[in-house]
């Protein structure tokens, strides 16, 4: 998670500049685990 420099749409892009993409049906879940990790909510 370290790594996340950008969450868009169905993608995550890393800080070395790898594209994850994920489902439609995996987008809320990974959707709110970046963004509670990104805010210190782990």
């Amino acid at each position: 998670m370290d790594h996340v420099t950008r969450l868009s749409g169905n993608e995550v892009t890393m800080s070395t500049g790898d594209v994850v993409y994920f489902s439609r049906p995996r987008k809320k879940e990974a959707t709110e685990r970046i963004v509670s990790y990104l805010a210190g909510d782990d």
